[in-house]
C-alpha cells in the first residue's frame, strides 16, 4: 500500500493589503483570497505578470509580511498568528531562495559565516567541529570547493552565489522551500544547472517547493501543479501537464501563447492571443472580473460579477471565468 504524501503547506483564503501613505484608511490589496496546498516531494508553480502578488504570497507564508486574513498551516500547525517567539521553532522548517543572488548575501560576511549563521540561530551542532562538518557538506552538495569558505560573496559569479544561497536554505533540512524566481537573474546555461540541482535535492530530501517564476517553460519542467495569478487572485490551478495541454482561462491562454518557440518558421505562423491595455492598478481594481478590461472574450456579466474558482476540465482543474459557467 502506497503511503499518502504529507501535506506540508496549506493556505486558506490568504489575504494581504498594504496601507497607502498619505491616505488614511486606504489600502491596496496585493493578495486577495488565495487557497492552495503543497505536499512533501511536490512542486507548486506560481506564475503571473510582475505586480500580481506572487512575491507577497511568499513573504506572507514565511511571515515576513503579516497576513491581513486567512490561514497558513505548516505541517498541520496553524502559524498564522503565532508570536515571534512561538514561531521561531517553525522557521527552520521553511526556508527561502531569493531572486537576486547579489543582494541576498551579506557582502561583509565570509561564506563560512553566512552558512554558520542559520546553524547558530537554530542551535544546530553541539560544537564548532559539528557545525563545520555540516557547512562543508552543504557546500560540497551544491558543487563548490571547501576553499570557498574563507572567501566573500563578491569573489563569486552569479550562479555560484545562488548555489551558496541554496546551501544556506537547505542546511537546516527544511520541509518547505520557497523559491522566489531563483533563476531569473542567471544566464540560461546556469539556469538549467540550478533547476536540475533543485530537482535532485527534492528527491533526496522529499522537499516541498513553492516555485515562483515568469518563465512558463521552466515552470512546466519543474512543477507538479501550477497556479496562475492575476491582480492578487488565482484565476486557474491544475496539474502541470493539464494547464499546458488545456488552458481554460483567457489569461492563461495568452501567457502560454506568448512563450517563444526557438524556431523562426514556427513563430512566423503562430497566431498570438494579443492582450490590449495594461494591468489595472490594484489601488483601484475594476469591478467584476479583474481581467475583463483586457479580455478578448469579455461579456456583460464579466463587468459586473467577479467569477469564482470552479471545477473544469480534469479532476482538480479549477478556473475562475464566466465563460466556463
Amino acid at each position: 500500500m502506497t503511503e499518502t504524501p504529507e501535506e506540508v503547506l496549506a493556505i486558506r483564503d490568504l489575504r494581504h493589503r498594504f496601507p497607502l501613505k498619505g491616505r488614511r484608511g486606504s489600502f491596496v490589496t496585493a493578495v486577495d483570497g488565495l487557497s492552495f496546498s503543497i505536499k512533501a516531494g511536490e512542486t507548486f508553480g506560481l506564475v503571473g505578470e510582475s505586480g500580481c502578488g506572487k512575491s507577497t504570497v511568499a513573504r506572507c507564508i514565511l511571515r515576513i509580511y503579516e497576513p491581513t486574513g486567512g490561514t497558513i498551516l505548516l505541517k498541520g500547525r496553524d502559524i498564522t498568528r503565532l508570536s515571534p517567539a512561538k514561531l521561531k521553532p517553525h522557521r527552520k522548517s521553511m526556508q527561502m531562495i531569493f531572486q537576486d543572488p547579489y543582494s541576498s548575501l551579506n557582502g561583509r560576511m565570509s561564506i563560512e559565516e553566512i552558512l554558520t549563521e542559520p546553524l547558530l540561530a537554530n542551535r544546530i551542532g553541539k560544537n564548532l567541529r559539528e557545525r563545520q562538518a555540516l557547512i562543508k557538506a552543504a557546500l560540497e552538495h551544491v558543487g563548490l570547493p571547501q576553499e570557498a569558505l574563507c572567501r566573500y560573496p563578491h569573489e563569486f559569479s552569479g550562479g555560484q552565489r545562488q548555489r551558496i544561497g541554496i546551501a544556506r536554505a537547505l542546511i537546516l533540512r527544511p520541509a518547505l522551500v520557497v523559491c522566489d524566481e531563483p533563476i531569473s537573474a542567471l544566464d540560461v546555461s546556469i539556469q538549467a544547472q540550478v533547476i536540475n540541482m533543485l530537482i535532485t535535492f527534492q528527491k533526496e530530501l522529499n522537499l516541498a517547493y513553492l516555485f515562483i517564476a515568469h518563465d512558463l517553460s521552466m515552470v512546466r519542467y519543474i512543477s507538479n501543479r501550477v497556479g496562475v495569478m492575476y491582480l492578487g487572485r488565482l484565476v486557474e490551478i491544475c496539474e502541470s501537464h493539464e494547464i499546458y495541454r488545456n488552458p481554460l482561462h483567457p489569461y492563461t491562454q495568452a501567457l502560454l501563447e506568448a512563450i517563444p518557440i526557438p524556431d523562426p518558421e514556427l513563430n512566423r505562423g503562430k497566431n498570438y492571443s494579443r492582450l490590449t491595455g495594461e494591468t489595472p492598478s490594484p489601488i483601484n481594481p475594476p469591478p467584476g472580473c479583474p481581467f475583463h478590461p483586457r479580455c478578448p472574450q469579455v461579456r456583460d456579466i464579466c463587468r459586473r460579477q467577479p467569477p469564482q474558482l470552479i471545477p473544469a476540465g480534469e479532476v482538480g482543474h479549477l478556473a475562475a471565468c464566466h465563460l466556463l459557467a
